[in-house]
């Protein structure tokens, strides 16, 4: 069996998700309620929709702060749009919505990275994530368990672009086939890694349908037992 020398991981959905996930619409609607204003929650879903989808596009490329600004009110704009309240003052959407999605850690996820540390694995983040990753990293208290950080904006590619994996591998100057990607995207996450060459597990948080050949795992609690069972 191969041993490891490092593990990287994904970002969002993996280390880390918006607080409302799961409910997204049902805490835009209470949000509203609480300054008088009841939105339907077929309203909030096609807001919701909308945003996600602008953000999707746009915020891996995000290289700074007034950048992250500027999206930040064209998702206002199209929030205020689809729930058809022109009037409601823009700087407390964009509040509510900064409230929607604030970051959260996953309760499994400094557990994990403690344990993986104490087997002296190397550890490190590869996300389709902007600039500000390393920054976002900190200020939810993760960043000094990574000893490398890439994201697609600054390395200009998104996975599953084989080179951005290989960044990270280079900057810990180890082999591809002893790293162990972990993320919650099995096209961009598993078979992107293992295109790329490292092995890879899909972290299938919400107990998705099993995709054949696909290691898998529901918590990052589990990679410890999975290296012991696969690469001791």
């Amino acid at each position: 069996m191969q041993r490891l020398d490092a593990v990287l991981f994904d970002a969002f959905g993996t280390l880390f998700a918006p607080v409302s996930a799961g409910s997204p619409v049902a805490h835009l609607c209470r949000l509203m309620a609480s300054d008088g204003v009841r939105v339907p929650p077929e309203s909030a879903e096609r807001a919701i929709i909308a945003e996600v989808a602008l953000y999707r596009e746009r915020f891996p490329l995000i290289r700074g702060k007034e950048e992250l600004c500027r999206l930040e009110y064209a998702a206002t704009d199209i929030v205020l749009s689809e729930l058809a309240l022109p009037d409601f003052p823009r700087d407390r959407m964009r509040q509510h919505l900064l409230d929607l999605f604030a970051l959260t850690v996953f309760r499994d996820a400094e557990p994990t990275l403690r344990l993986l540390d104490q087997r002296g694995l190397a550890l490190g983040v590869v996300s389709n994530y902007n600039a500000l990753l390393s920054a976002h990293l900190a200020d939810l208290g993760l960043a000094d368990w990574f000893s490398v950080m890439v994201n697609s904006a600054d390395f200009g590619e998104q996975k599953p672009h084989p080179g951005i994996y290989h960044a990270a591998i280079e900057e810990l100057k180890v082999s591809a086939d002893r790293v162990l990607y972990v993320g919650d995207d099995v096209d961009n996450d598993y078979f992107g890694a293992r295109q790329a060459g490292l092995q890879a597990v899909w972290l299938n948080r919400d107990g998705a349908p099993a995709t054949e050949g696909v290691r898998e795992i529901q918590a990052l609690t589990e990679i410890p037992g999975l290296l012991d069972r696969h690469y001791a």
